[in-house]
């Protein structure tokens, strides 16, 4: 696991930043929290969960593995931003290839 650094924090930061605007576009409504929720708090249907999947491929430039393409794991913003995380990590990591 790697140490936080500044630039791991700005990383984060700006994917955070990321993150927020497509559920934003996705969902037609303002992300304010981490902690909210797709279905309750930005009122995602199973439809609007899945074209959030395609829109993070699109958005960061990955492919999500099949078992990845589960709408219903993702149950707040935060879980969305952990999920495009590991992929931008793997991304820009050369030990992960």
């Amino acid at each position: 696991m790697k140490k936080p650094t500044k630039e791991n924090t700005y990383k984060k930061t700006e994917l955070s930043q990321r993150v927020g605007r497509v559920l934003t576009l996705v969902s037609g409504h303002g992300v304010t929290d981490a902690a909210q929720t797709l279905q309750g708090d930005l009122q995602m249907d199973s439809l609007a969960q899945v074209t959030l999947l395609l829109a993070l491929e699109d958005e960061f430039g990955f492919v999500l593995k099949e078992n990845d393409m589960d709408p219903y794991a993702l149950v707040t913003v935060a879980d969305v931003e952990a999920l495009a995380g590991r992929y931008e990590e793997a991304c820009h990591d050369p030990e992960e290839g």
